[in-house]
C-alpha cells in the first residue's frame, strides 16, 4: 500500500480511540480534515510521503494583548526539541494563530497518532482560553512540554 493509502487508513481508524472525533474528511488527496465539535485539524501529507502535518486553527490576536502572546508563540517555540515539533505560527502577519506539528509517518501507528491528537486538543484549549483573554498567562512550560507518543515518532 502506498503512504496515501495507510495514512488514509490510520485516520480513519482514529475514531474508537478519539473521543470527540465527529468526522474525517479528504478535500484533495494527501489532504484530510478531522472534525470535532469545536475544533477542527487539518492533516496534510509532504510531497515526499514522510511527514504528516498537523495544523489548528486557534484565533485571532487581540490587539489589547498582542505583544504578550506574540512574546508567549516565540517563548513556546523554544521549547521545540521538548514539545515533539509542536510550534506556534501566524498564517499572516496580524492573522490567526495556528499550532502546528509535524511526525513521521514511516511506521506510524493508529495509537500514537491518537495520542499526538488528543494532545494538541488539550493543548489548544489552554492557548484559546489566553487568546481570547480568559487566561492571562501562557500555559505552562510543563503542560507544553509533554506530547505524548511525539518523541517516539520524531526524528
Amino acid at each position: 500500500m502506498e503512504t496515501h493509502e495507510i495514512i488514509s487508513q490510520i485516520l480513519t481508524d482514529l475514531g474508537p480511540l478519539v473521543d470527540r472525533l465527529e468526522a474525517v474528511t479528504a478535500p484533495a488527496a494527501g489532504m484530510w480534515g478531522l472534525q470535532f465539535e469545536d475544533d477542527a485539524i487539518q492533516c496534510e501529507l509532504a510531497a515526499d510521503g514522510k511527514r504528516l502535518y498537523l495544523t489548528m486553527d486557534l484565533g485571532a490576536l487581540h490587539d489589547a494583548r498582542r505583544e504578550d502572546v506574540l512574546q508567549s508563540l516565540l517563548a513556546f517555540n523554544s521549547l521545540w526539541a521538548e514539545t515533539g515539533s509542536v510550534r506556534m505560527a501566524l498564517d499572516q502577519p496580524g492573522g490567526q494563530v495556528l499550532q502546528v506539528c509535524d511526525i513521521l509517518t514511516q511506521d506510524l501507528e493508529v495509537t500514537k497518532l491518537a495520542q499526538v491528537v488528543e494532545a494538541l486538543l488539550a493543548k489548544a484549549q489552554s492557548w484559546k482560553a489566553l487568546l481570547a483573554g480568559a487566561e492571562t498567562t501562557p500555559p505552562s512550560s510543563v503542560e507544553n512540554r509533554e506530547v505524548p507518543g511525539m518523541g517516539a515518532i520524531r526524528v
